[in-house]
C-alpha cells in the first residue's frame, strides 16, 4: 500500500523511480500519517500525474501554457 497523503512521499516516490524498484509503505513509521490529506496542492500534484497518465496532450498544454504565463510575467 502507498501512502499518497504521506508528506515523505514524493522524497521515496523520487528514490524508486531512480532505484528503478517499486516501493509501498508498509513498515514505514509515517505508514499512516495523513498529514497532507487536505493539501489541496497535493491533490492538485496528483491530478497533473492523472492527466500525463491518462491525458497527455492536456498535460503537454498545461506545462505550455505554464510557460508562457512564466515568461509572460518577466
Amino acid at each position: 500500500m502507498r501512502n499518497i497523503w504521506c508528506p515523505d512521499y514524493s522524497r521515496c516516490l523520487d528514490k524508486a523511480v531512480a532505484s528503478g524498484q517499486g516501493f509501498d509503505c508498509r513498515g514505514c513509521k509515517r505508514e499512516h500519517d495523513q498529514g497532507l490529506k487536505n493539501d489541496v496542492h497535493d491533490l492538485f500534484g496528483c491530478c497533473l500525474l492523472l492527466a500525463a497518465l491518462y491525458f497527455p496532450e492536456v498535460y503537454r498544454r498545461y506545462w505550455e501554457d505554464k510557460k508562457i504565463q512564466r515568461f509572460l510575467s518577466l
